[in-house]
């Protein structure tokens, strides 16, 4: 192939033309850059390839190209004479109906192709085998909407061996019907979605996979160009470094329907070896890090194994040698491409240096450095003049900042702020600005308080003292967080030393970022004074802390039992009108009838049945037959008896309980002798051989918790305790079977640890609490089995976790369960994971309707603001975070758990119900058209229909919480409920029509007359924030007038934790009114949420609304809102019982 030289000199070229494919191997120059441009197709390589590689000279990389406009039909003709080396698709456990080259195309076709766990069969894939390092790119041009239809590039490994047991390949998939472009991989034969960009339909047509030592960078672009990481690139491989792989393009089906994709403009570079080790991370320069570091790096070509070496000195780093004790840190195999390190000194500069070592070879790595964040964010000795503090402590208001010299208590420098005496008595404060955001918040720091001296002359001087931090997420958001003591207690002239929990920042401020801290500073309001006092504070030592020891225990604390609060249990909530009246009504009547007979009988999505009551029947003898369903079938039913269990004791029904209990005798017929029931492995015979084998995906242990849920749920309701005996018969099984020495694994859908706490607050029986705890405590923890990987929250133990990631129902559920493990043992650990979790996934990664599960995820998460409207927002993910919310207020007394709570309740979960009662959404998207809706009947997967009866049966148990001296209304609905206090039970009356309208009147009756505090939740949208945390705004930040009286007369207080407290002696007849005006507002998504850019949502009060086709004649597809657009409430009784709709001027 003729090849033009633009710039630079061409030592050495080869050419192999064959068809319209070219193999170009490239010698490039010494120095310079240059263009290559082919001659013959006009196709310019890209000018970035080449400049990258002139360090390395010379240095051959090898260019494939195939445009297919040869025709050729590789399955009867193979692939001599075309350039490709293989293809997958005609040998036992393969399939491909079409594997062709024909106009410029690649055609792929297969029925039933699979990349997935399974294997059978496998293909179709084409493919060059290659070693080492290399870039693919292609553009996808034609595919088939076909449910489960995707394609991509692959790099597999092969041969089985040699990266270890079972099928190891990376993928990045375009697969715009289920959400995007994936990254996606298998390892040792377990397939693992890693996330996607959640473009839908409108996914990027180029793709690209890239392979640098042992990480593979998964890209897109929308034009061959500017080219974008996946979410989870790049995917570290460490078994797949220097094994040869089979890189190519690929097709699967995962149906009985035929699907076929198309390509053109395949590239594939390969890359000259590079021997020596590269810098991973830190990257080289790299300031800030934890004093416990990871250390990574890129393995060296062919190197079997490599050398360590770290110390503070530059030089003695670069010439030491395995000698020299002090820098050598150990030899490690090639597969082990980090060290992690601990206990380095604040503020130092380490250097470090990777040898590649191959045989006798040894090739001597870099010498790179990074720093180590200096805890010391303040001491003032560094300087020598006031004009160099002040420079650094910029001033607000009429103060002044001054340098203290040999007067200080830490060293020999503070820094002093005064007010002049001819000054105002106004508010002044000086501020340090970091020249990077820091992150106080990550658990690579662990960073828990601040602490700093201080002192005042004249503690009367001073009216307030404070300290101010401001962050630089979105715009600059401010927190003030006031002295803790009395000022007045302050000694005169004498250092104290002041420290606050970080948490303070944003108990404060809800919506403050601590992982973007970018000022901090001090600050006081002067008090009246005569102009003779010295107003002013002297400041030193800012430090930031971890948790330390006390005398009585450790402080800051995550866990603080004294502001634990109780549920007030559905049974004592008497629901009385309004929408949940209307809704527990259909539920009743409509929906569960309606689940129950979809368990007798109904047909999955192919047309086969799906009978999950007569699965049971089968099992225990009674019928013949097969199993019939997909393999969790029985979770649905348990989850149905559950809800029914707690219709009943909402609303006693003979005939729903005699069903109930025919069903559970079937249940126990069932049963094993020895406890165990699933009946998927009892159909046709018992198979004891294949229980436990596969507890990461057969879903057993699922099962199994929600029969003890069911099994509590139903003999509390009526008594009855032979569906908990069943359960318990389980439950003992499974505790004599899992555990320390015994079998150890991971269940891979979470749930069977929330339900054994539940069982152990039922029985009191302490092995319930362990087991539990011992599943959770599992995950992430390799020594003895495969990790599952994200999609089961099982990459790293739980207590390092601090990004939603993976499934989102299973995310959920652990962290219920994790919730409650604090609750009964107060466990720090678990609560800074679950404060860390928490904080990431409502900042960065929920819808404003509270719903989670984004469109690039496997049914679950996705990258940090990947929210695009075309979302999963899965009916059962909104349920779990519902009641994780719920039990984190339990723990806090937190309003904004509940503010999430609501948000889930009216927007993701009842939007997923139709108004009948008889048709369930699996997916509640913003926008239809990308991903469009899961309906049931028709998925396979019945789990949020069951999911729906049993939340909404119950829907009273989160409207209210208690402590010995308070009652919490956290949700607004008109009830009757019957709460205890004290010695005494407080009645409590609400008459709302709430969420539609602004007035909520609520009756207070206690017993006997009594002091207490009654606390009103101010919603979040009441008070300027739609979600807790910073993702959300509203356009206008108009204050919204909350007014509040008892018996007529007005109330002001504080907010306190977004409850506003009245404390008071209350007695019967007392009537509280609260009204929260309500009025049509647009939010606005943080600008990180590129999908959203340019876009509002519109809601009223905590409902988002949502324009709909069949109502609007115009395509509200294409709708422009202008800013000034009035949008007014039109309300009609005889539209869902009063619902408030919104119009426009225009007819919208």
């Amino acid at each position: 192939v003729p090849v033009a030289v633009q710039g630079g000199s061409m030592r050495s070229w080869t050419g192999e033309p064959f068809g319209g494919s070219q193999l170009i191997p490239v010698c490039f120059c010494t120095g310079g850059s240059m263009v290559l441009r082919s001659l013959l197709v006009g196709t310019m390589f890209c000018s970035a390839i080449v400049s990258a590689a002139v360090a390395q000279t010379p240095a051959v990389r090898h260019v494939f190209q195939d445009d297919f406009q040869r025709g050729h039909n590789y399955l009867t003709q193979g692939v001599e004479g075309t350039g490709w080396n293989g293809f997958l698709g005609k040998g036992a456990g393969e399939t491909a109906d079409r594997i062709e080259a024909a106009d410029g195309q690649l055609f792929l076709q297969s029925t039933k192709g699979r990349y997935q766990e399974g294997w059978d069969p496998l293909g179709p894939l084409l493919y060059r085998e290659v070693t080492g390092d290399f870039r693919a790119t292609v553009r996808v041009v034609d595919y088939e909407s076909l449910s489960f239809n995707n394609c991509g590039i692959m790099a597999r490994a092969a041969t089985l061996p040699a990266a270890g047991e079972g099928e190891d390949w990376v993928s990045v998939d375009y697969f715009p019907i289920y959400g995007g472009i994936y990254a996606r991989m298998a390892d040792n034969h377990r397939r693992s979605e890693k996330g996607s960009n959640g473009q839908g339909k409108r996914a990027d047509k180029y793709l690209q996979l890239e392979l640098i030592g042992n990480r593979f960078h998964l890209r897109h672009s929308p034009d061959g160009k500017d080219w974008q990481e996946l979410p989870a690139s790049p995917l570290i491989r460490n078994d797949l470094v220097n094994v040869p792989l089979q890189v190519g393009l690929f097709q699967a089906t995962y149906s009985a329907n035929q699907g076929q994709v198309s390509f053109a403009n395949f590239e594939l570079v390969q890359f000259p070896p590079v021997r020596v080790a590269r810098c991973q991370a830190p990257k080289d320069g790299a300031e800030n890090q934890a004093p416990n570091v990871t250390l990574s790096w890129i393995p060296g070509h062919r190197a079997g194994q490599h050398d360590l070496y770290l110390g503070t000195d530059k030089q003695q780093v670069a010439n030491a040698t395995r000698a020299d004790v002090h820098v050598y840190r150990g030899r490690r195999p090639a597969t082990e491409v980090e060290a992690t390190l601990t206990g380095l000194e604040d503020g130092r500069e380490y250097y470090w240096r990777v040898d590649a070592i191959d045989g006798e070879d040894t090739q001597r790595g870099k010498v790179w450095k990074f720093t180590v964040i200096d805890r010391q964010l303040a001491d003032f000795e560094q300087y020598k003049v006031s004009t160099e503090v002040a420079k650094d402590w910029a001033v607000q208001g009429p103060g002044l900042v001054t340098l203290l010299q040999g007067d200080a208590k830490s060293g020999e420098q503070a820094l002093r702020l005064a007010l002049p005496q001819d000054a105002n008595n106004e508010a002044c404060e000086t501020l340090l600005t970091f020249a990077e955001s820091q992150d106080w918040y990550s658990s690579r720091f662990g960073f828990r308080s601040l602490s700093l001296l201080v002192r005042t002359a004249a503690p009367e001087a001073i009216e307030q003292l404070y300290l101010v931090f401001e962050e630089d997420d979105w715009e600059t958001t401010r927190t003030i967080v006031p002295y803790n003591g009395a000022l007045a207690d302050l000694p005169r002239a004498r250092w104290v030393r002041w420290a606050i929990d970080l948490q303070a920042l944003v108990q404060q401020n809800p919506a403050f970022r601590l992982e973007r801290v970018k000022r901090v500073g001090v600050g006081f309001v002067p008090a009246k004074r005569e102009q003779s006092v010295l107003c002013a504070v002297d400041v030193d030592d800012l430090v930031l802390d971890y948790q330390r020891p006390t005398e009585e225990g450790a402080w800051p604390l995550y866990v603080d039992p004294l502001r634990f609060v109780t549920p007030v249990p559905f049974p004592q909530v008497t629901v009385t009108g309004g929408l949940w009246k209307e809704r527990l009504h259909v539920n009743r009547t409509v929906s569960l009838p309606h689940v129950w007979r979809r368990c007798e009988a109904s047909t999955k999505a192919n047309g086969e049945d799906s009978k999950r009551l007569e699965n049971f029947r089968i099992a225990a003898g009674q019928l013949q037959g097969k199993f019939t369903g997909i393999y969790f079938n029985d979770s649905d039913v348990y989850k149905i008896l559950e809800g029914t269990a707690y219709s009943l004791r909402n609303h006693p029904d003979a005939k729903l309980q005699a069903y109930a209990d025919q069903v559970i005798d079937w249940i126990a017929a069932a049963q094993w002798p020895d406890g165990y029931l699933f009946t998927s492995y009892s159909i046709p015979e018992k198979r004891p051989q294949a229980r436990w084998t596969n507890v990461g995906g057969q879903h057993e242990l699922y099962c199994a918790g929600h029969l003890i849920e069911a099994g509590v749920a139903y003999a509390e309701a009526t008594g009855k305790r032979k569906l908990l005996d069943v359960a318990i018969r389980f439950a003992d099984l499974i505790c004599g079977t899992f555990g320390p020495g015994k079998r150890e694994a991971a269940p891979g859908h979470q749930e069977i640890e929330l339900a054994l706490i539940r069982l152990y607050r039922l029985t009191g029986k302490d092995k319930y609490l362990q087991t539990a705890q011992f599943f959770i405590d599992q995950r992430g923890r390799g020594e003895t089995r495969r990790l599952y990987g994200t999609y089961s929250q099982d990459h790293l133990p739980f207590v390092e976790q601090e990004t939603g990631v993976g499934h989102s129902v299973r995310a959920g559920y652990l962290f219920c369960a994790a919730t409650d493990i604090v609750r009964e043992k107060h466990d720090e650990a678990y609560a800074a994971a679950l404060q860390r979790l928490w904080h990431n996934i409502v900042n960065k990664k929920t819808y404003l309707t509270g719903g989670v599960g984004q469109p690039g995820g496997p049914e679950g998460f996705a990258g940090d603001y990947e929210l695009d409207s075309n979302c999963y927002a899965e009916t059962c993910s909104g349920i779990a975070f519902a009641m994780w919310n719920a039990r984190l207020h339990q723990l806090t007394g937190d309003a904004k758990y509940v503010d999430w709570t609501e948000r889930i309740f009216f927007n993701n979960m009842l939007g997923s119900l139709s108004a009948a009662g008889d048709c369930h959404y699996y997916t509640n998207p913003l926008v239809t058209g990308g991903r469009e809706r899961w309906q049931w009947p028709g998925h396979d997967c019945a789990c949020c229909p069951s999911n729906l009866v049993r939340v909404i049966s119950s829907i009273g148990g989160y409207w209210y919480s208690h402590s010995r001296t308070a009652i919490l209304v956290n949700h607004y609905a008109a009830n009757r409920a019957n709460i205890p206090l004290g010695d005494q039970h407080v009645t409590l009356v609400q008459e709302t029509n709430y969420p539609w309208e602004e007035e909520v009147l609520l009756r207070v009756g206690p017993q006997q007359p009594a002091e207490f505090t009654l606390k009103l939740r101010i919603p979040g949208w009441a008070r300027n924030q739609p979600l807790p945390g910073n993702l959300y705004r509203y356009l206008d930040d108009t204050p919204v007038h909350v007014t509040v009286t008892v018996n007529g007369e007005p109330v002001e207080a504080e907010l306190d934790r977004g409850y506003l407290p009245i404390r008071r002696r209350w007695q019967a007849g007392d009537v509280v009114r609260l009204h929260l005006p309500m009025k049509p507002r647009r939010v606005i998504t943080h600008p990180n949420a590129l999908a959203n850019r340019g876009l509002v949502a519109v809601e009223r009060g905590p409902i988002v609304y949502c324009a709909e086709f069949k109502d609007n004649a115009i395509d509200v597809g294409q709708l422009h809102l202008g800013d000034d657009e009035s949008l007014q409430p039109v309300s009609d009784p005889s539209f869902f019982g009063g619902a408030v709709t919104l119009e426009s001027q225009r007819g919208l």
